[in-house]
C-alpha cells in the first residue's frame, strides 16, 4: 500500500519536437490579436439593397489600436463565396522567413548541393520556451510524484532532456518496462518513449525542463535549447525560474553510459540461438529505387556488404557505389534473426534512428568502430537486453539486435534523416506461413509483460496498481527512405 503522504500518481506526456516560429521583438511590446470575419452584407442606400463586403459585420471594418512596436497577429477568415485580399496601406509586411517559397529553397538546396538552412526549433509540447512567448507550463504540488511519458517526435535530433534541480527515475521504454535506474538526463532517439517518476522534492518554485539536440556528428542541426517549466503550485509566475545544466552537446560518454544502464525488467526471452545473420551498413549513397526501376523484388539482397571496406574510416578512401535494382532477402517463418547496423563514413558519419515495424527486438550490443565479430560477439548481453522498437545506431559506430521473424506481414525497418530522402534498402521476404507448423504465440520471442512492478525510491515504496500496463503502441512518423521489409 502506498503511503499517503508518499505520491500522488499522475500521468503527463510531453512531445519534443519540431515547429517553425516567427520571432518576436525582445522588447516589453505588447501582442494584439484580432478575429476578421469577411461576410457579404445587404445594405439599403436611396432605397436600393445591395451585397456588401463586411468585416465582422462592419463597413469599414473595425478599428485596430497598437502602439508603435507591438506586435499583431491578424486572424482572417473569408466567409464569402469569392476570394478576397487585405492590404494594408502604409504598414511594411516583413518577410516570414520561416514560412518561405518551397520551389527556393528547392532552388537553393540544388545550387549548394546541401539541404538549405533549418529554421525550426526544438519544442516541448508545442511550445519553445522562453525566448519566445510561448512556454509549456506543468504544475505540480510538493510531495508528490509524477510519471512524465516523454516522446521524441523530432525527425532527426536525439535529444537530451533534463529537470533542473530534479532526478529522474526510468522505469519504461518503448512500452517494456525497465530495471528502474535514477538519473538527471535523458538521451532519447526519434520515435522513442521513455516514462520516468519525478518526485516534486524541492524547495517550491520554477524549474526550468530543459531538451537540445545531441550533436555528435557534423551535420547542421538548430541547436537552439527548447525550455518548459515546472512550477510548484502557489508559486507565482514572477519567480524566475531555476535554470538546469544541460550536457555538452557532443557529450558522447553520457550518452553511452545511459544506454548501458538499460535493461530488462526480468530476464529477457532473447534468442540464444541464431537462424540467421545479417550485416548490414549504413549510408548517404542514393538509394536505388531513386532511379524509378519497375518491376518485383528480386530475392538476392546479400546478408553482409558485397566488399568489405574500413566502413569508418578518416579519409574514407573506398570508392563505392549503389547498384540500380530493388531487392529483398528472405527469412524463414518463425527464424531467429540477428541484425548489426553499421554505420559508415559514406558521404559523413551520422547517428541512424532504426525503428521495426511489427516487432519489438532486443538491443544485444552497441559500440563505436568497426564491429567485429570475434571480439564484440563475446560482450553481448543475452541475460536482460532492453527491448524496444526503435534505437539509434551510433555515430561511426554499429549496433546489434536479435528477434524472432514470427510476424507473417510486411513490416519494414525504417530510419530517417535531415532531409527524408537518404538512406538504405533492403527488405525482407519471409517464407510463406503454411511452410512451418508452428502456431505462432503472441508475443513469441519477447519478454512478456509483468505485473505492474513494485519499486522502491529512496526508501519509498510505488505501486502501479492503478496504472494500465504499457500498450505495445508505435510512434508514427519516422521517414526516411529506409525500407526494409518482412514479409510473411
Amino acid at each position: 500500500m502506498v503511503p499517503q503522504t508518499s505520491l500522488l500518481m499522475r500521468s503527463i506526456v510531453l512531445f519534443i519536437g519540431f515547429i517553425a516560429l516567427s520571432l518576436f521583438p525582445a522588447s516589453e511590446a505588447a501582442l494584439k490579436k484580432y478575429q476578421f470575419d469577411v461576410v457579404l452584407k445587404n445594405v439599403s442606400r436611396l432605397c436600393h439593397a445591395k451585397p456588401i463586403v463586411t468585416v465582422n459585420g462592419k463597413f469599414p471594418g473595425p478599428t485596430i489600436y497598437v502602439t508603435e512596436g507591438d506586435s499583431v497577429i491578424i486572424n482572417v477568415t473569408n466567409n464569402a463565396q469569392y476570394n478576397m485580399s487585405i492590404h494594408w496601406h502604409g504598414l511594411k509586411q516583413f518577410r516570414e522567413w520561416w514560412n518561405g517559397d518551397v520551389e527556393e529553397a528547392v532552388k537553393k538546396g540544388n545550387k549548394l548541393g546541401l539541404p538549405p538552412a533549418m529554421s525550426d526549433a526544438h519544442t516541448i509540447n508545442g511550445k519553445p520556451g522562453p525566448l519566445f512567448p510561448y512556454t509549456h507550463t506543468l504544475e505540480v504540488e510538493s510531495g508528490q510524484t509524477y510519471l512524465l511519458r516523454v516522446i521524441n517526435a523530432a525527425l532527426n535530433d536525439e535529444l537530451f532532456f533534463t529537470i533542473a534541480g530534479h532526478n529522474m527515475t526510468v522505469v519504461e521504454i518503448d512500452a517494456v518496462y525497465v530495471k528502474p535506474f535514477t538519473t538527471n538526463t535523458l538521451i532519447i532517439t526519434p520515435g522513442q518513449t521513455t516514462n520516468v517518476l519525478v518526485t516534486a522534492d524541492r524547495s517550491p518554485g520554477r524549474y526550468f525542463i530543459g531538451a537540445r539536440a545531441f550533436m555528435d556528428a557534423p551535420i547542421a542541426v538548430d541547436n537552439k535549447t527548447a525550455m518548459a517549466i515546472l512550477q510548484y503550485k502557489g508559486v507565482p509566475n514572477t519567480t524566475i525560474p531555476i535554470t538546469p545544466k544541460l550536457p555538452a552537446r557532443n557529450d558522447t560518454e553520457l550518452v553511452t553510459s545511459y544506454n548501458k544502464k538499460l535493461r530488462s525488467l526480468n530476464r529477457a526471452n532473447v534468442p540464444l540461438t541464431v537462424d540467421r545473420k545479417l550485416f548490414y551498413t549504413i549510408d548517404w549513397a542514393p538509394p536505388a529505387h531513386y532511379y524509378k526501376i519497375k518491376g518485383v523484388f528480386s530475392t538476392d539482397f546479400p546478408d553482409r556488404p558485397p566488399k568489405v571496406f574500413n566502413y569508418t574510416g578518416v579519409p574514407l578512401t573506398a570508392n563505392l557505389r549503389t547498384n540500380v535494382g530493388t531487392r529483398l532477402s528472405r527469412v524463414a517463418f518463425n527464424s531467429t534473426v540477428e541484425l548489426v547496423l553499421q554505420d559508415t563514413n559514406l558521404l559523413s558519419v551520422e547517428s541512424h534512428p532504426f525503428h521495426l515495424h511489427g516487432y519489438n527486438f532486443f538491443v544485444v550490443g552497441s559500440g563505436v568502430g568497426n564491429f567485429d565479430k570475434t571480439k564484440d560477439l563475446s560482450k553481448f548481453n543475452l541475460v536482460d537486453p532492453p527491448e524496444r522498437n526503435t534505437i539509434a545506431v551510433p555515430t561511426g559506430g554499429w549496433t546489434a539486435i536479435r528477434f524472432r521473424a514470427d510476424n507473417p506481414a510486411l513490416v519494414s525497418p525504417k530510419g530517417d534523416s535531415p532531409n527524408n530522402n537518404n538512406g538504405f534498402g533492403a527488405p525482407f521476404q519471409g517464407e510463406p506461413l503454411q511452410a512451418s507448423s508452428h502456431k505462432p504465440n503472441i508475443g513469441e520471442g519477447f519478454s512478456s509483460h509483468p505485473d505492474p512492478p513494485h519499486i522502491t525510491i529512496e526508501g519509498q515504496d510505488l505501486e502501479f496498481a492503478n496504472l494500465e500496463a504499457p500498450s505495445r503502441s508505435l510512434v508514427v512518423g519516422l521517414q526516411m527512405r529506409a525500407s526494409v521489409a518482412f514479409i510473411g
